[in-house]
């Protein structure tokens, strides 16, 4: 199947269900009330309880739809193209992709000029399709971190997005002087007693990382004080 498959969907599906939704509507009007329902409840009942677990408080919860919605994407694209600093280009094939370079035929995408600041080719903003990409997303976001005030941008990301780091000091960079400090955290394996097994998806991360984190929270109260 081509949409999201995870083992909480159900979950997120039961408790939507219980709500009573009037299953007697085209889905096309339900769409919205359920990703907002589905949206809220991930928040609430996932998200909220695993950062507890670890100890975690944010502030702030922030929707990138807001982004969308509040056309900050685009107000991000056309600040950075009055910046010089975008352009339309032929880029090579994506990586980790299969695609036949032979019969590959490049399609002129809008881009950041990266490559000024260090990063190894300049990065795309919107897909082939029109879709903004990620990357553009994420100018957006720290666009607007930046509106709001704040001096300090810390990024904290996992070792394989090191290469985000180039791309997203020359977006941020271009807008202001803030202090900045870019973090990439390093991977590592946490494995219980037992054989290890490989994780598949972020819902089966999710609850492996959980049930080590209380399974530590229970050795830890137990031990004399």
């Amino acid at each position: 199947p081509d949409d999201y498959q995870g083992e909480y969907i159900k979950d997120v599906a039961r408790a939507w269900l219980a709500a009573r939704p009037d299953l007697r509507r085209p889905f096309e009007e339900l769409k919205e009330p359920l990703r907002k329902f589905a949206t809220e409840w991930i928040l609430e009942n996932l998200i909220k309880k695993d950062l507890e677990l670890f100890g975690i408080r944010f502030d702030r919860f922030f929707s990138e739809k807001t982004l969308h919605d509040q056309d900050r994407l685009q107000a991000a694209v056309a600040f950075l193209t009055g910046k010089g600093l975008v352009s339309e280009e032929l880029l090579p094939p994506p990586k980790g992709v299969d695609i036949d370079e032979d019969e590959y035929v490049p399609v002129p995408l809008k881009v950041v000029k990266t490559t000024r600041y260090g990063d190894e080719r300049d990065r795309p903003l919107f897909k082939t399709n029109g879709e903004p990409t990620y990357f553009a997303a994420d100018i957006a976001y720290h666009f607007d971190k930046i509106d709001r005030g704040y001096k300090r941008l810390v990024n904290v990301w996992g070792a394989d997005h090191g290469g985000y780091v180039p791309r997203m000091k020359a977006a941020v960079g271009s807008v202001c002087s803030t202090a900045r400090r870019w973090t990439a955290g390093r991977r590592v394996t946490i494995q219980p007693a037992g054989p290890l097994k490989k994780v598949r998806s972020w819902a089966m991360a999710s609850a492996a990382t959980c049930s080590i984190c209380c399974t530590s929270a229970r050795i830890a109260n137990s031990r004399p004080r």
